[in-house]
């Protein structure tokens, strides 16, 4: 247990205000990474209690919201569930490769451009662009198929 005052102080509270500000969206995408919502809270807790013990090297919150964000996706890779059956949207993100789906996620749920995507995922900018290519051409086909029976019953 950290002490009442010093650094450890210090880190609780602003681990704190990052968990309150920032739990959620979090869960969320780790939800979509993981396509499961008790696994994604997991990794998400599990991320602030690492960004905790490495706050002496982060000491900046936008430099902890990277490392969170960066660290709920390296987790989800290792924590995913199997991919949901049934129609919709978040059966075919989960039945997208993982890149694709990580990728998609980060640049549409997440809002991040290209280049901070290519930091988190540790790829090139070109693989980025091409995951997401990719990525929307299944979504588009699986999506299209699953409508195709409803729009000829019109």
């Amino acid at each position: 247990m950290l002490s009442a005052d010093g650094p450890g102080r210090d880190a609780d509270a602003a681990v704190g205000v990052l968990y309150d500000s920032y739990y959620r969206p979090l869960t969320r995408l780790a939800a979509l990474l993981a396509a499961d919502e008790a696994i994604a809270e997991e990794i998400v807790r599990d991320a602030f209690v690492a960004m905790h013990g490495a706050w002496r090297q982060l000491r900046d919150s936008d430099r902890a919201l990277r490392y969170l964000q960066e660290t709920v996706v390296r987790r989800s890779r290792s924590r995913q569930a199997p991919a949901a059956p049934g129609p919709g949207l978040v059966a075919a993100l989960s039945a997208l490769p993982r890149p694709q789906r990580e990728a998609l996620v980060l640049r549409y749920y997440a809002d991040m451009p290209q280049a901070r995507i290519a930091s988190v995922m540790g790829i090139s900018q070109g693989a980025v662009k091409c995951h997401i290519a990719r990525a929307l051409k299944a979504m588009r086909s699986t999506l299209e198929l699953e409508l195709e029976p409803a729009l000829r019953r019109r």
